[in-house]
């Protein structure tokens, strides 16, 4: 009876640790398989527990694997040559995007007048952070904060 009540809990402390929760630390988040961080910040291809910032560039922390060059192929873009380094990305770049929305003549709803906008990422912003199990998915999950680390620390 004790080796079946001591399985069992050893069973169900595994599978709580498998799944997290909003209190749960970035590096559990992190360190935790079949999770999906959705966040609108663009880092470049730089993985989020990768990113440090500096007042103009998102950096990576640890070298890593990019491509500084794309050339053309026959219907695609291949890299000319894979460098492994520390990679850098601008922290604020222009966008196109949508500076008045309503309606227009016919009264239908949409974008009255596009432009073009500076977007920089911020140092501290919400990401969504949902889980998947088999075919189960914790969509839309839970939101959390993260704070990028200045580069210089």
């Amino acid at each position: 009876m004790k080796a079946t009540l001591v399985i069992l809990m050893s069973l169900v402390s595994q599978l709580a640790s498998a799944y997290v929760g909003a209190n749960d630390g970035w590096e559990k988040i992190f360190s935790t398989k079949s999770i999906t961080l959705l966040y609108e910040a663009n880092l470049g291809g730089i993985e989020l527990k990768n990113a440090c910032l500096t007042a103009q560039h998102v950096k990576s922390i640890k070298p890593m694997k990019y491509c500084p060059k794309l050339i053309p192929a026959k219907s695609d873009w291949v890299c000319e040559q894979w460098i492994t380094g520390v990679y850098t990305y601008p922290r604020t770049m222009e966008k196109n995007a949508c500076l008045q929305w309503g309606h227009n003549a016919e009264q239908n709803y949409g974008c009255l007048q596009e432009g073009v906008v500076s977007v920089t990422v911020p140092q501290t912003f919400n990401v969504r952070v949902v889980q998947t199990h088999g075919s189960y998915s914790t969509y839309p999950g839970f939101q959390k904060a993260i704070t990028l680390p200045d580069c210089r620390n």
